[in-house]
């Protein structure tokens, strides 16, 4: 997804006029029209969460609906992933929950497939009250795995991994009669 930010006038900008910006394309960065009441709530490394329990450390990506950190849990001395719902979603969000649920589920599969929540609080901010959600931060995605590779592809034995491990989980949500579907 391409968004928009801008940069500051610097002195090899003279052509553009006093007092102009200039917006620039940079891949894969929210779209700033969503820092506005409802949306996004605006947060930057060094911030602390929850009563400064959490520090944030790094931005980790973003979606429709929330922006994920990297944060220090301060209590228990260990990295967190914080995702930060925006205004807007956060009455109707029930990710906190279904993740509560799925933990307790009878017929859960084996450690991992499902992340532990850790915890959940509010953030007050100047675009409204934003539900966060805490849990353990994820490892490389698929795609970072892939393209880290030296030759672009999975061996065969751990495509067959990875491959057997979505079906396990998928079978698991739906088993919970959970299905994820976009927005």
């Amino acid at each position: 997804m391409s968004m928009r930010t801008f940069s500051t006038r610097t002195e090899n900008d003279v052509h553009r006029g006093p007092g102009m910006s200039q917006y620039r394309l940079i891949e894969d960065v929210e779209d700033l029209d969503r820092y506005q009441p409802g949306g996004y709530h605006p947060l930057q490394v060094g911030d602390e969460l929850d009563n400064t329990r959490y520090r944030v450390i790094d931005k980790l990506g973003h979606g429709g609906y929330s922006t994920i950190w990297l944060a220090r849990d301060l209590q228990r001395a260990q990295y967190v992933a914080v995702k930060v719902v925006t205004a807007d979603a956060s009455g109707c969000t029930q990710e906190a929950s279904v993740i509560s649920s799925l933990e307790k589920a009878p017929s859960r599969p084996r450690k991992g497939v499902v992340p532990p929540l850790i915890d959940t609080f509010w953030v007050d901010g100047p675009n409204g009250k934003h539900r966060s959600i805490v849990t353990p931060p994820a490892r490389m995605s698929l795609f970072d795995a892939k393209e880290a590779s030296t030759f672009g592809l999975f061996r065969a034995k751990v495509a067959r991994s990875i491959i057997a491990q979505l079906i396990h989980g998928v079978a698991f949500l739906h088993s919970e009669r959970i299905v994820h579907g976009g927005m």
